[in-house]
């Protein structure tokens, strides 16, 4: 994990933080099995649906906000 701290006018701060690939996929997977639920596939009980099929149904970056948000408490501190 890196961040860095870019300073803009008026005292406006933007932070980048950049978090390794793995740790991301850690974080995407423990949003999938939290709220698989949640998703109505045909053909799947509710709550049974692989990844893949949620992901083709919904987009690839449907987990990637819940992820974000899991993380960023966690780096932000």
């Amino acid at each position: 994990m890196s961040y860095e701290i870019l300073k803009k006018e008026n005292s406006e701060v933007t932070i980048k933080v950049t978090v390794a690939a793995e740790e991301f996929e850690k974080a995407v997977v423990a949003v999938y099995n939290k709220s698989k639920g949640k998703f109505n596939i045909p053909g799947f009980r509710k709550g049974k649906a692989p990844r893949s099929i949620i992901e083709k149904q919904y987009g690839e970056g449907v987990f990637f906000e819940d992820a974000v948000n899991s993380l960023l408490p966690t780096y932000y501190e």
